[in-house]
């Protein structure tokens, strides 16, 4: 009985740290559980969802809510770099492109746009050189070279010089 007892107090505690958790934190562990058993095409859908809360949590970081932009930058790099590994081990490099395409794209219109948050400029160029070095990871994982992910690479290193200098000034 004590057992039982002592079960459920185990089960109602794992429960309650579930339900604290975010829906991008939810998709993205769901999303890790499935890659690990090999369930691909799961882990695509939950990773998908995963990068969906992440691009809502840049719109928002966007329009100025306070205290999301580094979060939002942080869960962005780490939704595309999932997405992309499970493409990878998929055998789908084309995703890996459009992934990691869409993520820069993001980035650098939050870097360019007047209308950004500047709280937002600075998470994306906190975070740029880790999505940098995913998509180059990821390239040097492959079985062929990416011309298009080293391209990527390149303008999102371009992008954040031309921030840092206009920014220097």
């Amino acid at each position: 009985m004590t057992q039982h007892s002592h079960g459920s107090r185990a089960h109602s505690a794992d429960r309650t740290q579930r339900s604290h958790r975010t829906p991008w934190e939810t998709d993205t562990l769901s999303g890790n559980q499935a890659f690990e058993r090999e369930e691909f095409e799961k882990a695509s859908v939950f990773y998908s969802s995963a990068l969906h809360h992440a691009r809502l949590a840049v719109a928002e970081a966007w329009n100025g809510r306070s205290g999301v932009a580094q979060m939002a930058a942080a869960i962005m790099v780490i939704s595309t770099s999932n997405a992309a590994r499970n493409a990878l081990a998929s055998d789908r490099p084309e995703l890996i492109v459009q992934e990691f395409r869409a993520a820069i794209e993001i980035f650098l219109q939050a870097l360019e746009s007047t209308r950004a948050h500047e709280a937002l400029q600075e998470a994306c160029l906190q975070h740029l050189p880790k999505l940098i070095s995913n998509i180059m990871t990821i390239n040097s994982e492959m079985e062929t070279s990416t011309p298009e992910l080293i391209e990527l690479a390149a303008r999102g290193q371009t992008a954040a010089m031309q921030h840092w200098r206009s920014s220097a000034r």
